[in-house]
């Protein structure tokens, strides 16, 4: 059975029964191979995670993945139950990931690693592209039926390096055929990537994403991520990780009309929905809401169902410098059927802050 998990816009999630009075603690790191076939891990800092137990009218308990010593760890605390844990970072390159029917009593200690799937990943940024390109080609064998997420490293942005300017980088699916990948056919829309400002010690991770189902693939066939720049004749530099061409390869064109296969692997992560998750409504650019929609003590989002039962809801709020901070504030929330005035479906949950 498909669960939907709706990624709203950021910071509420998962729950906790007000009835229940025991002590348990969740802890543990959130890691991931290298890449593929390493044994060497690498911590996934910044993902915000969200415990929930069983029951009405619950409230949750949050975190968010440390960044320092210990890096990737997670502590969450509360009374002991039936737990959903959700691990989620709409505005970044991790795929949410969903831990269910986790029974914890009195005093339990639960500690475990947690990995996010990936179709495709690289963490390893020793080494890059020593001149500038126009495209990059970064080939995958897909997993699910459609990518949500794509994230990737530059060296360098092409525009000033470490200085404050930056430019928009397109990212783009193509399907494999029988000529070179600047020739494969593009598979659903384009996503733009804002003012990737990067060098030197301005070593960030950029993404975006997709809804389910706008990129569709197909299990088991062979794709490419496309990076390119939105502007015309815009270039840049990328890590890469030389593997020889033994396994999924990188199609390079150069700033200078060189083009070809490299016997590289990009740092990039791409996500799909083959873990049987389905987000109906994704953050779609990586870039802070800049507009304020305001003050009101009750806000609707509309989006159309494509799984059996919804998971979790994150949403990006704020407040003003008057009230208490975003950690101490506490939302009801409901799902209603057919708009915000219809029937409410399922039970009502507590949402906290946590940011």
């Amino acid at each position: 059975m498909k669960l939907t998990c709706l990624v709203l816009i950021a910071i509420v999630g998962v729950f906790l029964t007000s009835d229940a009075c025991a002590q348990v603690v969740l802890k543990g790191r959130l890691y991931s191979p290298q890449h593929f076939g390493s044994g060497d891990m690498v911590a996934v800092t910044a993902v915000h995670c969200f415990a929930n137990a069983a029951g009405p009218n619950a409230q949750a308990v949050g975190f968010r993945t440390w960044e320092t010593y210990p890096a990737g760890w997670y502590f969450l605390s509360g009374s002991a139950g039936s737990y959903t844990t959700v691990f989620a970072d709409p505005a970044g390159f991790v795929r949410p990931l969903v831990l269910t029917n986790q029974f914890v009593e009195n005093g339990d200690v639960v500690d475990r690693i947690v990995s996010p799937v990936f179709d495709y990943a690289d963490f390893v940024q020793t080494s890059w592209d020593e001149k500038p390109a126009t495209d990059y080609y970064q080939t995958f064998t897909a997993k699910g039926t459609s990518i949500t997420q794509v994230g990737f490293k530059l060296a360098t942005d092409g525009v000033d390096g470490p200085g404050p300017e930056g430019q928009n980088i397109l990212i783009s699916i193509h399907k494999k055929n029988d000529d070179t990948p600047d020739k494969w056919p593009q598979v659903g829309p384009a996503a733009v990537v804002l003012n990737v400002d990067c060098g030197g010690a301005k070593n960030y991770w950029w993404s975006a994403g997709w809804d389910s189902g706008q990129v569709p693939t197909e299990p088991r066939a062979t794709y490419a991520v496309r990076l390119c720049s939105e502007s015309d004749g815009g270039s840049f530099q990328a890590f890469w990780r030389r593997t020889g061409g033994l396994w999924d390869d990188c199609y390079r064109l150069g700033a200078d009309g060189d083009k070809g296969w490299q016997g590289a692997n990009l740092c990039m992560t791409v996500a799909s929905d083959s873990d049987g998750l389905v987000i109906p409504y994704n953050k779609r650019v990586h870039k802070k809401y800049g507009e304020f929609a305001g003050f009101d003590r009750s806000w609707s989002q509309t989006y159309i169902a494509r799984g059996r039962s919804l998971t979790s809801v994150i949403l990006y709020a704020a407040t003003s410098g008057s009230q208490p901070s975003m950690n101490r504030q506490r939302l009801k929330v409901r799902v209603r059927k057919g708009g915000p005035g219809g029937a409410v479906v399922g039970i009502e949950k507590i949402a906290i802050g946590n940011g």
